[in-house]
């Protein structure tokens, strides 16, 4: 059977040849994206949730099997009144699996779900129509951050309009409102996720709630907002995508889509060894393979003149490499200086270090501490008091240097209670850290934690005055590492990153003195003559018949999520190796910290 799903046209609007791509099974970096996972997870449970709220509501049964699940909407929709949860829809090749459809005679509301926060309370109508957060404020046309979501129920809207000529059909989003607090203390512990499959071997998830579902009632974090004025301005554009997209299914043909910047972040481009269909390789051609490429620019969609985005028009002339891009585009104050920069010295081959390094690193009092924080921010709250999405620090690792030639000292802390653990994590944070020397994080996420604290504290009925006082004396004293790198190094192998995960194993891996210092020695391991990664020699732990390993943040929110909340939680060998996990992929954010700082100072003649 051949059809346009929702989750279709959503890849074919962000580019026309990805519809070719999913139909064709071509293999794609997202299906084993760590964020992306966790927030499908999330997801389910939010529309789970959803579904609680319709007592009277009839799930279509039928799975992956559309035809079937077709076939039973069809018999449900010959009521006069009903309310289904995943109906199918089809027509003229377009296919809509609806959150929840409501028939009341020939009206039918429409409702899109997403585990997509909004604040209720500050909901305003814009006056022409419509909610005015979903529009731009001083131009014509829709939030760019929204329009996805609105496309979606757009779609939507018009499948069942083809379906149901002259019916009423009111399309709804329904979101979480962070407005709302719940009052169902481990609320996220009460949804259970189960990996299912059916007769076909196709893999599918199915959310068990184990709670009161009349106190989640009571409760309910959800918020449903009407959406059709925004429908109906998305509507003319969206039926002749629909028709064009349905229409290349059909015949089984690609729609290529112009090479640009955007492509840069495509889940179809994979590495190029690997002999697997690619479908980056095969848009791009020859253009695929040019080293160093212009998509590793450091913003290069930044790169404009007159609105356009010029590296695209490079693009269209055949150019793709790094050095085809000429200089005097680069003019943008805020970027052209670090671009400039980047070329010049990926031509050289060679780092750069700011002569500003020296007396930026040299101004740094003593103790200094390398910190860094797991937390999570779900959807469905774990505690009691928490919003949507609310802040829960977890974590906090930090390596400490006392004075000038001290090893690192290493010391963390991790919640294993079934409380809210935010305000312990910042009181044994300040015990560690206390009021002197150098706090250094690694991009400002250390310091929207501690804040998110000081204004838990500032509106608790408890307040701790002193621990208030070090939380908004941490909030300026913080140094961001980050920026010192964006500001004062570039290493070729960074490839236009800052992040952490790519600083690190371009000094690592060019700079061999580090691999014998004492404790960096633990992270060096080779695999067929080649330095790994630090994040790469990590220990591997089985865990129910998994091995499982942390390399990354998502990581860690996924294996605090299992270690307290999972199907083994109660198991104390489990919970004990979920920590050791933790432990360790933390420890070495921090030390990766002290390692690059250790590196600079080794290049400006400071003895660390």
């Amino acid at each position: 059977m051949k059809y346009v799903s929702k989750s279709d046209f959503k890849a074919a609007r962000e580019c026309p040849a990805k519809l070719f791509y999913r139909k064709n099974k071509y293999p794609n970096l997202k299906e084993d994206d760590e964020f992306l996972g966790l927030l499908a997870e999330g997801g389910f449970m939010v529309g789970k949730m959803a579904q609680l709220l319709f007592p009277n509501g009839i799930e279509v049964p039928g799975g992956r099997d559309q035809e079937a699940a077709i076939a039973k909407t069809q018999e449900y929709l010959v009521q006069e009144n009903v309310t289904l949860f995943e109906p199918a829809i089809f027509v003229d090749g377009m296919l809509i699996r609806a959150d929840i459809l409501i028939k009341r005679g020939k009206s039918f509301k429409l409702i899109e779900v997403k585990a997509k926060s909004i604040d209720g309370s500050a909901l305003e109508e814009r006056g022409t129509g419509g909610t005015a957060c979903f529009w731009k404020k001083r131009y014509p046309g829709l939030d760019s951050k929204w329009q996805p979501y609105l496309e979606d129920i757009a779609y939507q809207t018009h499948v069942l309009r083809r379906a149901f000529p002259g019916a009423d059909i009111q399309p709804f989003l329904m979101l979480c409102d962070k407005s709302k607090q719940t009052g169902i203390d481990n609320l996220l512990q009460q949804f259970l996720l189960h990996e299912r499959r059916n007769e076909k071997g196709d893999e599918f998830f199915e959310v068990e709630f184990t709670g009161d579902v009349e106190a989640l009632r009571r409760d309910n974090l959800l918020i449903k907002i009407n959406v059709l004025p925004e429908v109906e301005y998305l509507l003319p554009e969206i039926k002749g995508a629909a028709a064009e997209f349905a229409a290349s299914v059909m015949e089984g043909r690609k729609i290529q889509g112009p090479l640009s910047t955007e492509c840069k972040k495509c889940e179809y481009r994979l590495p190029l060894d690997q002999e697997e269909k690619n479908g980056f390789l095969e848009c791009w051609g020859k253009l695929a393979t040019v080293s160093p490429h212009l998509l590793e620019l450091r913003n290069l969609g930044h790169v404009k003149a007159k609105g356009e985005k010029l590296a695209d028009s490079l693009f269209a002339k055949g150019k793709a490499s790094l050095y085809d891009i000429p200089v005097e585009w680069l003019s943008s104050p805020a970027q052209g200086v670090w671009q400039k920069r980047q070329i010049e010295y990926t031509k050289k081959g060679k780092e750069w270090i700011s002569p500003h390094l020296k007396d930026l690193l040299k101004a740094h009092k003593y103790p200094l501490h390398f910190i860094d924080f797991e937390g999570s921010r779900m959807a469905l709250p774990y505690h009691a008091g928490l919003r949507p999405y609310g802040q829960v620090a977890f974590q906090w690792s930090c390596h400490t240097i006392r004075k000038l030639g001290d090893p690192p000292e290493h010391h963390d802390w991790i919640n294993t209670k079934k409380t809210f653990p935010n305000i312990e994590f910042a009181r044994t944070l300040k015990d560690r850290l206390g009021r002197e020397g150098t706090v250094f994080m690694w991009w400002p996420y250390e310091k929207i934690v501690l804040s998110d604290i000081a204004k838990t504290l500032r509106q608790s009925e408890r307040p701790d005055p002193e621990l208030l006082d070090w939380l908004e004396r941490m909030d300026g004293a913080l140094v961001d590492q980050y920026k010192i790198a964006a500001d004062n190094y570039y290493h070729p192998d960074m490839k236009g990153s800052v992040s952490i995960k790519f600083v690190l194993p371009a000094v690592w891996n060019n700079n061999p003195y580090l691999h014998k210092i004492n404790p960096f020695q633990t992270y060096y391991k080779e695999r067929e003559g080649k330095v790994l990664s630090p994040y790469e020699t990590l220990e591997t732990i089985k865990i129910a018949e998994e091995a499982e390993v942390i390399k990354e943040g998502t990581g860690a929110m996924r294996a605090y999520q299992e270690m307290m909340y999972g199907l083994h939680r109660n198991d104390s060998e489990t919970h004990a190796k979920w920590t050791t996990l933790l432990r360790q992929y933390c420890a070495l954010d921090t030390m990766a910290m002290v390692i690059i700082y250790k590196h600079w100072c080794s290049k400006v003649g400071i003895y660390f």
